[in-house]
């Protein structure tokens, strides 16, 4: 049989990938005027950030934690505004059906083509669209009862968590910010999770800084590490 020797392989190619992504980070980290380690985990509030970065505002960049100066943290919208956090929040914490979210009418929206769908998840008809759901509420259930674990953590899970991939370092796929001029948080990406520990009220979550204002980047010394 070729197929275990195929997936040794794959493994293999995984690891060094990884392997590469850790090197990457600590080179970055070793040039960086302010020494900023880009995979540190800080604990953050869910509660306390109120924004997130309205789409495709930065460009994709080598660095995985650029300092960038200019108006891009003034784009932003307010966290409430998006239909995964609210939906999320009237499903889980006050009893909403799936079928009665703003969640649920945008996905039905993708799959008649009248939309595009904006995120990891793909679904292309209603079986996958229930899968994905289903997957929504299992990812709650696991965070209410064994708490919230980081990436790494999970890498030894059967089930391990939203769409991470085998290739990167374990911190890149943990919900990330980016810090403002003023040292506010601002949120990129980890949605689902994100939206979960706000719903069911952690008051601290695992997170990691990605993009930093030229002007505030100071303020992550102030962060406390997770």
């Amino acid at each position: 049989m070729i197929y275990p020797y195929i997936d040794k392989v794959r493994e293999f190619a995984d690891s060094v990938r990884r392997r590469f992504d850790y090197i990457r980070a600590e080179t970055e980290s070793r040039l960086s005027r302010h020494c900023a380690d880009p995979l540190t985990l800080y604990a953050v509030d869910p509660g306390e950030i109120e924004v997130a970065l309205q789409r495709d505002v930065l460009d994709d960049s080598w660095c995985l934690s650029p300092v960038i100066g200019g108006r891009w943290d003034r784009e932003v919208e307010n966290i409430e505004n998006y239909d995964i956090v609210y939906s999320l929040k009237n499903h889980f914490r006050h009893g909403a059906e799936w079928t009665e979210t703003d969640l649920y009418s945008r996905a039905l929206s993708c799959l008649e083509g009248e939309r595009e769908w904006i995120g990891h998840s793909d679904f292309s008809d209603m079986e996958e669209l229930n899968m994905y759901l289903e997957k929504i509420d299992q990812l709650y259930q696991k965070i209410r009862s064994q708490g919230y674990r980081t990436q790494r953590e999970l890498s030894t899970d059967e089930n391990l968590s939203f769409w991470t991939p085998n290739s990167t370092a374990y911190e890149r796929h943990e919900v990330t910010v980016h810090l403002d001029r003023k040292g506010d948080l601002i949120l990129e990406d980890g949605w689902h999770r994100f939206a979960i520990a706000r719903a069911v009220g952690l008051e601290r979550i695992p997170v990691r800084v990605a993009a930093r204002h030229r002007d505030g980047q100071n303020k992550l010394e102030k962060l406390p590490k997770y």
